[in-house]
């Protein structure tokens, strides 16, 4: 079967930092890669979508078109994502995904919540 393929970014999105760059670098090329500033296999989340599927930058200008696809493409970089208090795992997410797991109200706490943590001691 056809083999998934996933950018720098993903894997340091799902595996974390360290784990992520190890495994990036025992991983083979994907056809196509190569792009000094990874856009060509960088996918983003479309702010305009509640779907959460990602896109390329090609994906982006051909959908809106030059001017509109640049800005949403760059828009798009710069969600704001933090960490889940219930967790100690690191993981980082946009607040769409608070409110999609816990619900509206607690969705929208946790994310202020998680706002206002900086930085965990442990016990």
């Amino acid at each position: 079967g056809k083999k998934a393929k996933y950018s720098k970014k993903e894997f340091f999105d799902f595996y974390g930092e360290k784990e992520g760059l190890t495994l990036w670098k025992k991983a083979a090329p994907a056809e196509g890669r190569g792009d000094r500033r990874g856009e060509r296999d960088e996918k983003r989340t479309d702010p305009n979508e509640t779907n959460g599927k990602k896109y390329t930058k090609k994906e982006f200008m051909e959908h809106y078109g030059g001017e509109k696809g640049k800005k949403l493409w760059n828009g798009a970089a710069k969600v704001d994502k933090r960490a889940d208090p219930n967790e100690n795992n690191g993981k980082k997410y946009a607040k769409k995904d608070f409110v999609k797991l816990y619900g509206e109200k607690k969705g929208n706490a946790l994310w202020k919540k998680a706002g206002e943590t900086k930085s965990v001691k442990p016990d």
